[in-house]
């Protein structure tokens, strides 16, 4: 504008008004650390990359494993990195992932859990009694869990270790229904380790019990003593 008048307009290209940052990445899969027979707890990690604005809190999402419906698990956002999702199905494989917040909005969401099925947690057993050892076979004896997870127990894993190797192996073939089994075709001379699951009706498997100690395979042997 000057005393001849008002010149014309000039125009410049659209912008679009936004925060000078991005939303945050996609933090690690959330990690299952209780299963009940209607929840899970979980708990997370920051985002590598907070998109330059502090994270100011969290959304969980789960679904069943084979469905492509992701469900909200949070109405509020989330302050603290864990939380307790209730209202499961007992029974149901669930998948659980989480998603960081700043002030530029939501970000991407993590990967999926690994798969938790609803259940309650059978006690461990008992730790096994080596009551024979021979040159290819070791007898075991134990006690039943304490709780069984609110169904009927229907069997036991018996589990070996060829030391060193750190790798557990499944010793029996057949459904072990008594608290008792002898494992057969070991190598005369080899040490082993022997531990014990219980499983139930509905599906779950206990934590393994409390190991042997190492077996050596010969026909002469003599528990150790305290």
């Amino acid at each position: 504008e000057n005393k001849y008048g008002v010149g014309e307009g000039l125009k410049s290209d659209s912008v679009i008004a936004r925060h000078p940052f991005d939303v945050p990445d996609a933090p690690l899969p959330p990690e299952i650390v209780a299963v009940r027979h209607d929840s899970v707890s979980l708990t997370w990690k920051d985002p590598r990359k907070t998109g330059g604005s502090p994270i100011t809190g969290y959304h969980i999402e789960y679904k069943e494993r084979n469905s492509l419906l992701w469900k909200r698990a949070n109405k509020t956002t989330l302050k603290m990195r864990d939380l307790r999702v209730p209202g499961l199905t007992e029974g149901l494989e669930y998948e659980f992932r989480v998603m960081a917040v700043n002030l530029a909005g939501v970000g991407k969401p993590s990967g999926p859990s690994h798969p938790v099925t609803a259940l309650d947690p059978i006690d461990p057993p008992g730790k096994p009694e080596v009551i024979n050892v021979t040159r290819t076979s070791v007898t075991l004896i134990w006690t039943e869990p304490k709780y069984d997870g609110g169904h009927k127990l229907i069997g036991y894993i018996v589990e070996k270790r060829d030391l060193p190797s750190k790798a557990w192996m499944k010793a029996n073939h057949i459904n072990i229904q008594e608290c008792a089994f002898t494992v057969t075709d070991l190598t005369e001379g080899c040490k082993y380790e022997f531990r014990i699951k219980a499983k139930n009706a509905a599906g779950a498997i206990s934590p393994p019990s409390e190991t042997t100690g190492t077996i050596i395979c010969q026909d002469e042997y003599v528990a150790p003593t305290i």
